[in-house]
């Protein structure tokens, strides 16, 4: 399907472009779609889906700026992206900010003094 998918669009765009990179950017893509459903499906069986999406969205971002770690496997790379999701959303259940209001204000704090 994604050699399919090239053929058409490296005809209707008439451009030359390299078929492998584009074959790459189609399997990374892929790859981290089916990690965010497993994911987002994983923490809507606990409840906290809200918590998930906004965990990928700000985690999605802080990847793209500061990079990360890279696995060997693709089974890997997901394996450990659900489970850093669903590990953030249990202890979000076991330690919430209502009981210690002063974890709320120590990044708003470190913020400030960084300047």
């Amino acid at each position: 399907m994604i050699r399919w998918l090239i053929k058409r669009i490296r005809r209707e765009a008439a451009m030359n472009f390299d078929f492998e990179i584009i074959r790459y950017g189609f399997k990374v893509e892929t790859a981290f779609i089916i990690d965010v459903m497993i994911a987002l499906i994983a923490c809507t069986i606990i409840h906290k889906s809200l918590h998930a999406c906004i965990f990928i969205l700000c985690f999605s971002f802080l990847r793209i700026y500061c990079g990360g770690y890279h696995c060997k496997t693709y089974f890997t790379c997901g394996f450990s992206y659900v489970a850093m999701i669903l590990l953030s959303c249990l202890a979000e259940t076991f330690i919430a900010i209502r009981q210690v209001p002063g974890l709320f204000f120590i990044p708003l704090l470190y913020l400030f003094i960084r300047g």
